[in-house]
């Protein structure tokens, strides 16, 4: 891939979601992966915790792969994998020590909704505002170093936190891991302009998803609609807080096996109708060689070392501990 050193994706999938994280076909050219550990329907911080554990233990029976947990550990050998956990939500009933226990055990990311209203604020599927006791989850957050991902996060959601942290003066690391832009395409899973101009004065940083229905109407070209994204991101945050978030699997599959396994995370996870999900949901090329996702990305949208590497890395250096 030319002298393309490292891809960086900021919500990647080494397996199918919901089955165990080990490489059928190793990932090309993929050195930095930010991966889900816990299932979002997976509420009670116990579950959470013994959740996570059998997720790392099977993701490092992969050989070459290596966990973040400080920004040195960026410094990687090219040949090994780095991989940053964090979750799409937050387990009920958090404080400083659950906050404080998570982060011991490996996670560097928290969200603070997935779908629907909890106790912290909204997701996608509602549009309620931050709660009391999600001010609270950001205080913990940015006390025990955790980066908050407001990927999912209703619109209101994500400005009520943006406004909290900027109001207190709290030194907290944001990003949106997987959310493409609500003026390029309207979709309740895009962000709103004003939430990408609030991440970007934080210092914050965005990936860019590869899921059809979130970047643009059926029939259009994916490829092409994500470079709008891409663009429209820029132009709001700048041309250094932009990257890719696939949320895809690098793995190859067939065309048959990714409908089946589109079909079974319907039944899972009953998607609300206003998602508009639809088959294919990721671009036929990266279905087929996912292994290969950003070798795909180059052919189809051009040559960006900055977007397909160095901006979530350099996210990564100034928000991650540093011990």
């Amino acid at each position: 891939m030319h002298d393309l050193i490292r891809c960086a994706d900021s919500l990647a999938f080494l397996a199918e979601p919901g089955m165990r994280p080990i490489f059928t076909t190793r990932p090309k050219n993929l050195q930095l992966a930010h991966l889900t550990t816990v299932k979002p329907f997976i509420k009670d911080f116990d579950e959470v915790v013994v959740a996570h554990k059998e997720f790392v233990s099977q993701v490092h029976l992969n050989p070459g792969v290596r966990t973040i947990l400080t920004r040195y550990d960026l410094d990687a050998p090219l040949n090994e994998m780095s991989l940053l956990f964090g979750m799409q939500h937050t387990p009920a009933g958090m404080n400083l020590n659950r906050m404080q226990i998570l982060k011991e055990i490996g996670l560097r990311v928290i969200s603070i909704a997935y779908a629907d209203p909890n106790e912290y604020g909204c997701g996608y599927a509602g549009d309620s505002g931050l709660t009391p006791r999600g001010q609270d989850l950001i205080v913990d957050a940015t006390e025990s170093g955790m980066i908050v991902d407001l990927s999912h996060a209703s619109n209101q959601t994500a400005i009520d936190a943006l406004d909290f942290i900027e109001r207190e003066q709290f030194q907290t690391h944001v990003m949106a891991s997987h959310s493409g832009c609500n003026s390029v395409f309207p979709h309740p899973r895009n962000l709103q302009d004003d939430v990408l101009r609030g991440i970007a004065e934080l210092h914050g940083y965005v990936g860019i998803p590869l899921i059809t229905f979130l970047l643009g109407k059926e029939g259009s070209n994916p490829y092409v609609e994500c470079v709008r994204h891409v663009r429209h991101a820029q132009i709001l945050m700048g041309l250094g807080k932009v990257g890719i978030g696939s949320d895809c699997m690098h793995q190859d599959r067939t065309i048959g096996e990714a409908a089946g396994y589109f079909e079974n995370m319907l039944k899972m996870l009953k998607p609300d109708p206003k998602l508009g999900a639809r088959f294919p949901d990721r671009p036929e090329r990266i279905i087929e060689q996912g292994s290969d996702l950003f070798g795909v990305l180059e052919d189809e949208i051009g040559y960006n070392r900055a977007v397909l590497s160095e901006n979530f890395i350099a996210f990564l250096r100034r928000s991650l501990p540093v011990e």
